[in-house]
């Protein structure tokens, strides 16, 4: 459990959220318009306004396939995600460590180290439900079947 020093200036509510369910993440790059960037720098990084939509992806590869998914994702996905309606910019993570207080969480997740968060403004057709890019790539195909965990969400700002 977190000390109460390191999360003090929260209200008890975020709290308490924060005691529940804590994952920590490491940066490993951002594609903003067609460029990949292993550095960023935050300070020179505004964003003016926060995405209307995002779009959270979480993968885990196979024992052996992290670098295959790496691959893909700098070759092909974030290329093919950039040319969606709407798309902004992409941001990987890969998770650092988590930590859950809620004992059925922590024994029934699969654990999914490795998140892309696609951001969408005016014009996004990305509707409620995900789906797979099209067309869909042999590359693609086999990205997903060596995946031994995936989940993804839409979520629309409030």
């Amino acid at each position: 459990m977190w000390p109460e020093s390191e999360i003090s200036g929260h209200s008890p509510r975020s709290r308490s959220l924060s005691r529940r369910r804590v994952a920590v993440c490491l940066h490993i790059g951002v594609w903003i318009e067609s460029d990949w960037s292993e550095r960023v720098y935050f300070a020179n990084y505004v964003l003016t306004e926060a995405a209307k939509t995002i779009l959270v992806a979480l993968m885990q590869p196979s024992s052996t396939g992290a670098e295959y998914l790496d691959a893909w994702y700098r070759e092909e996905h974030n290329q093919q995600m950039s040319k969606q309606p709407g798309w902004l910019r992409t941001c990987r993570y890969s998770l650092l460590l988590r930590n859950s207080s809620l004992p059925e969480e922590s024994e029934k997740s699969q654990e999914l180290s490795f998140l892309a968060i696609h951001e969408f403004g005016q014009g996004e057709k990305l509707g409620d439900t995900v789906k797979a890019l099209e067309p869909i790539s042999e590359w693609t195909i086999k990205v997903m079947k060596d995946a031994v965990g995936i989940d993804a969400a839409i979520y629309r700002r409030i």
